[in-house]
């Protein structure tokens, strides 16, 4: 196929693009699922012959369709289109569960920014439950995919089970052993997040707690691993804030945002 086949130059759209499983591509034949396919014939008023793209193992694919009907579509893979939008440093968020609609806020916003991982935990002072069976942890996983639909990343973030704070810290840490371990507490006073970034990396594991802050044994217990504690400064932030305002510094700092889009940052590299 021609380098121009799956060029961002040749899409109807270029800012439409739908996540599929690896199942959904044999050959060079794309099947959408019955939502994507009422999405594009109903709502987006695609007809046969437009180029989109689909995100698919962390690869964005250019695709011409070539059915479209309400229920039902499929197209044909032109090739791959090459886009600058995933960071260059990997950043897990263990959040704990808030109040509300705040922590679906959390994994909508942490997406679209660019975490890569989102552990929900639960915490001494946490007042959400995780609810029983998959309901939840699936309507993240959907939040996630259609954030990263529209912020133009190729990956969906990982959304873990709920679990409690020290066995999700755990396993963030089997997942990135060279990441620099930050708990954001608001009793630090000392060390405040943008000083300390240049000191730790190059992937980054941030905890934030729930509404009513961690507990001193809980941060304990995260610097006992090797953690460090950082400050946001002298404003009280709302538990979804906080995480957010986090997680742009640590982007910022590596020169992830506020960059102009012609390349990516190098890796792990302060601005």
């Amino acid at each position: 196929m021609g380098a121009r086949e799956g060029s961002v130059e040749q899409l109807s759209r270029p800012h439409a693009r739908f996540a599929v499983e690896a199942t959904a591509i044999r050959g060079d034949e794309v099947t959408f699922g019955p939502e994507t396919a009422r999405q594009l014939a109903r709502v987006l008023r695609f007809r046969p012959g437009e180029v989109l793209t689909v995100l698919v193992e962390g690869r964005e694919i250019a695709v011409r369709l070539e059915h479209l009907e309400p229920g039902r579509a499929r197209g044909r893979v032109l090739g791959p289109v090459e886009r600058f939008s995933e960071p260059g440093l990997t950043v897990a968020v263990v959040q704990a569960l808030l109040k509300g609609d705040r922590t679906d806020l959390v994994v909508q916003k942490a997406t679209e920014l660019g975490a890569s991982h989102i552990f929900p935990v639960v915490t001494a002072r946490t007042v959400v439950r995780p609810e029983a069976g998959t309901g939840r942890l699936r309507r993240w996983e959907k939040i996630a995919r259609e954030a990263a639909e529209q912020s133009l990343r190729t990956r969906v973030p990982a959304l873990h089970p709920p679990q409690d704070l020290a066995a999700a810290v755990g396993q963030a840490r089997d997942l990135l052993p060279q990441a620099g371990l930050i708990v954001l507490w608001e009793e630090e006073e000392r060390v405040g997040l943008w000083d300390l970034l240049p000191c730790v990396g190059p992937d980054i594991i941030l905890v934030m707690g729930p509404e009513g802050g961690l507990t001193r044994q809980e941060v304990d217990g995260i610097l006992a691993l090797g953690g460090r504690s950082a400050s946001l400064g002298t404003r009280i932030l709302r538990s979804e804030t906080a995480t957010l305002a986090a997680l742009t510094l640590v982007l910022a700092a590596r020169g992830e945002l506020g960059r102009a889009p012609g390349r990516p940052a190098e890796r792990g590299s302060p601005a």
